[in-house]
């Protein structure tokens, strides 16, 4: 990623720490790493971390060290924003994409965001996938009348022709 860009996520980042109240930090101190609930273990990267990440594109070498002593039988995690579904050994690993910033990338054009929100919903170990029209207008709207620093190049990534 370039300096410049680094430098404006970094500027968006800091100002959206600066919008948090008390009662989101609050919640924010509960923050669990890891959660289990029957056939589901969730996470934000990894289990191992909340940065890593974890790609369809990751070795199954790196993948088993990844998710190591982690075996139910749906890991879900985030972090890349990219939907996601593969085996690894009784598991199948998900990433359901991003409710509020869910993006692509296409070789000719860089990254887009599409004009959907993206979840997953997990019942006993089956995985469905889904998506919502978002209204790009009002997101970009919204944005630009926010504050929020550099919110001009923000949106530019919202922009489908």
């Amino acid at each position: 990623m370039a300096a410049g860009a680094v430098r404006r996520i970094l500027e968006i980042d800091l100002w959206v720490r600066d919008q948090l109240r008390p009662q989101h930090l609050a919640a924010l101190r509960g923050y669990r790493p890891l959660v289990t609930l029957e056939a589901l273990t969730c996470y934000h990267g990894s289990p191992r971390s909340n940065t890593e990440a974890l790609l369809p594109t990751t070795p199954e070498a790196e993948l088993a060290r990844m998710l190591d002593g982690h075996a139910a039988p749906v890991l879900a995690g985030g972090h890349t924003h990219l939907a996601m579904m593969r085996r690894h050994g009784c598991s199948l690993v998900v990433n359901p994409g991003s409710v509020g910033l869910p993006y692509e990338y296409f070789p000719d054009v860089g990254f887009r965001n599409p004009p959907w929100a993206e979840y997953a919903m997990v019942e006993d170990a089956d995985v469905e996938f889904h998506r919502v029209p978002v209204d790009v207008g009002a997101v970009t709207e919204a944005a630009l009348a926010s504050g929020m620093p550099n919110a001009g190049w923000w949106v530019k990534d919202w922009a489908w022709s």
